[in-house]
């Protein structure tokens, strides 16, 4: 019966189709203090701004981590970990359905012990 193998197929295909245009991946629930990291590819990179989607003030590179300070809607306010090429650290906006939770910071004030 060729003819029902191929209806068979045919839905089947369709549905793989139609499932994967509506893929959508589950938000990382983040909140002020989550350590992210950009869930791109490293040959992307991903926009920070001065404001939720605002002026671009610069990119961070796929994989790149930070800690979150501020959430306003789906955008968050990140201040990226400093890079190994030696670069400032960078903090700014950044589209949230691109950050990945993967722990949370540790904010603890560092105590001088060269006190004069």
């Amino acid at each position: 019966m060729p003819s029902r193998n191929f209806v068979v197929a045919s839905a089947l295909l369709s549905t793989l189709l139609f499932s994967a245009q509506f893929n959508f991946a589950v938000a990382s629930v983040l909140t002020p203090n989550t350590k992210i990291k950009v869930n791109l590819d490293t040959n992307f990179s991903l926009n920070v701004r001065r404001t939720p989607a605002g002026e671009k003030t610069g990119t961070q590179q796929g994989q790149a981590t930070g800690c979150v300070e501020e959430i306003s809607g789906d955008w968050a306010k990140i201040n990226y970990d400093q890079k190994e090429d030696g670069l400032p650290a960078q903090a700014g906006w950044s589209a949230s359905r691109y950050l990945t939770a993967i722990g949370t910071c540790d904010n603890q004030p560092t105590t001088p012990t060269n006190r004069i």
